[in-house]
C-alpha cells in the first residue's frame, strides 16, 4: 500500500500558513479582538498576542474575540461522540461551515430587498453563521443587546466582504438566526441522553471554552420552561405541509438564478419562484397542498402587468401575507420592506414618464421653431432672387428631411 504523498503531507502546513498570515494581517490592522482556533484541539482560542482567551465561567470577560479559521476537527470528534452515544446513523452531511480566508475584501451582490445574491452570497452567508457561532457567547439570551460582539463581528465581516453599511442590520438578522439554529441543534443532540452527565459533557463543541458555560447551556435547555416552549414549535412544525425544495439556495437565490437564465428577467413573478421552490427532480410538485395549477390557472386569466403581493396567485390561493414575512421571497423580506420598493419604483416610473413627456414637448417646440425658421428663409432667398434676377441657389423643399436629421441629435441631449 503505498504512503502519503508530498503534497497530501504539505496541505496541513500550507493551511497553517494561510492561516497565520491572516492573523498577521489584521493585527496590523488594528482588529486585538480577534482570536483563531486551534486546529484539531478542544483548547480554548488563542487571542492576537498571543493571551489565552476565556475566563473561568465563560464570558464573564467580554467578548472572546473572533475567529478567522474554523476547522471542524474538535466538531467532528464530538460528532462521532453524538453518534455513538445516541445511535445514529453515520451518514455524512455537509458539516460545519469553515470561515474563508481572503487576500482581499470579496464583493457581494445584493438584489433590491437588501438579500445576499450572486457568486459569493454562499460564502457571505456562511461566514456569518460561523462568526456568530464561534464568538457570541452559547449563553445569550438576548441578540439584539449583544451590542459589543456586534461591534467587533462587524469588524470582521468587513475585513472579509465588501457589504455596505446600509446592510449591517440584514447581516446581524441573518447571524441571529444562523447562532438560533446552531443552538437548536446542540439541544437535539443534549435531549436524548438526558441525565448522562458524562455523555452529554463529551458532547460540548471546542468553541464553547469552559465546562461551566457548557453545563449553564445544558441546564437552560433541560428546562422544563424550555422544554415546553420547544414542543410547541414542535408541533407548530408538523404541521407544515409546503415543504420546499430551494435546499440552502433558498427563494432570493432562486429567484436571482431564474432571472439569470431567462431572456425576460422582469417577467419572473413570485408565483414562478413559489412554484419552481416546491417541484422535485422530475417537475412534479412536492403534494397537492402546494396548489401548483391553482396559481398557473388564476394567473393566466389575470392582466399581464397587474399582479402584485395583494392579488398574485400565491395570495389567491394562501390568503393576505401575515406581519413579519412574505412567502417566496426568502429570509428578511417583510410586507413594509415590500410596500417601500413597491413605492419607489411607482415613483421611478411616475418620474421617467414625466421625463418622457418633457423631451416630447421640447421635440415639438424645437420642430415648430425650425420649421418657422425655415420658412422664414426661404422667403428671404426667394425674394434676393427675384430682386437680381438671377437663378436662386437651389434649396431643398423637403423639410422633413432635415429635420429626421436633426431630432436624433436632440434625442442625444
Amino acid at each position: 500500500m503505498r504512503g502519503p504523498t508530498k503534497s497530501s503531507k504539505m496541505a496541513p502546513k500550507k493551511g497553517r500558513r494561510e492561516r497565520n498570515a491572516t492573523v498577521t494581517t489584521l493585527r496590523n490592522q488594528g482588529n486585538e479582538g480577534i482570536s483563531i482556533s486551534e486546529r484539531d484541539s478542544n483548547s480554548p482560542h488563542t487571542q492576537l498576542g498571543g493571551q489565552s482567551g476565556g475566563s473561568p465561567g465563560g464570558q464573564s470577560g467580554g467578548s472572546p474575540g473572533l475567529p478567522l479559521d474554523h476547522d471542524s476537527g474538535s466538531s467532528s470528534a464530538n460528532e462521532a461522540a453524538t453518534n455513538t452515544s445516541t445511535g445514529k446513523g453515520t451518514h455524512k452531511g455537509r458539516g460545519q461551515a469553515k470561515l474563508i480566508v481572503v487576500d482581499s475584501p470579496l464583493p457581494i451582490q445584493f438584489n433590491e430587498r437588501g438579500q445576499p445574491v450572486g457568486p459569493n452570497n454562499e460564502k457571505f452567508s456562511s461566514s456569518c453563521g460561523v462568526l456568530a457561532r464561534e464568538n457570541v457567547p452559547i449563553s445569550c439570551q438576548d441578540w439584539k443587546k449583544a451590542s459589543k460582539d456586534k461591534r467587533l463581528l462587524w469588524v470582521a465581516i468587513k475585513k472579509l466582504f465588501e457589504v455596505p453599511d446600509c446592510h449591517r442590520k440584514s447581516t446581524f438578522q441573518s447571524m441571529g438566526k444562523s447562532l438560533s439554529d446552531y443552538k437548536s441543534r446542540l439541544t437535539n443532540d443534549i435531549i436524548e441522553p438526558e441525565g448522562d452527565t458524562e455523555v452529554i459533557n463529551s458532547l460540548r463543541p471546542g468553541n464553547i471554552k469552559s465546562i461551566e458555560e457548557w453545563q449553564q447551556f445544558v441546564s437552560d435547555r433541560l428546562s422544563d420552561n424550555h422544554k415546553a416552549k420547544r414542543q410547541k414549535f414542535q408541533d407548530l412544525r408538523s404541521m407544515q405541509k409546503l415543504p420546499h425544495t430551494t435546499s440552502r439556495r433558498g427563494y432570493a437565490r432562486l429567484e436571482h438564478k431564474m432571472k439569470k437564465e431567462s431572456n425576460t428577467p422582469d417577467s419572473i413573478s413570485r408565483v414562478d419562484v413559489w412554484i419552481a421552490g416546491h417541484l422535485r427532480k422530475n417537475k412534479e410538485p412536492l403534494n397537492d397542498a402546494i396548489g401548483v395549477q391553482k396559481m398557473r390557472d388564476y394567473t393566466q386569466t389575470q392582466p399581464e402587468g397587474t399582479s402584485s403581493l395583494q392579488n398574485d396567485g400565491v395570495t389567491h390561493v394562501f390568503g393576505a401575507e401575515r406581519r413579519g414575512r412574505v412567502r417566496g421571497l426568502g429570509f428578511g423580506a417583510t410586507i413594509s420592506k415590500m410596500q417601500a420598493i413597491g413605492y419607489q419604483k411607482e415613483q421611478a416610473k411616475r418620474m421617467e414618464e414625466m421625463m418622457n413627456d418633457m423631451k416630447d414637448e421640447m421635440r415639438n417646440e424645437i420642430k415648430a421653431e425650425m420649421m418657422v425658421e425655415m420658412k422664414a428663409l426661404l422667403s428671404q432667398n426667394a425674394c434676393v432672387a427675384s430682386q437680381s434676377n438671377a437663378t436662386p441657389n437651389p434649396i431643398p423643399t423637403n423639410l422633413q428631411g432635415y429635420m429626421c436629421e436633426l431630432l436624433p441629435l436632440m434625442d442625444k441631449a
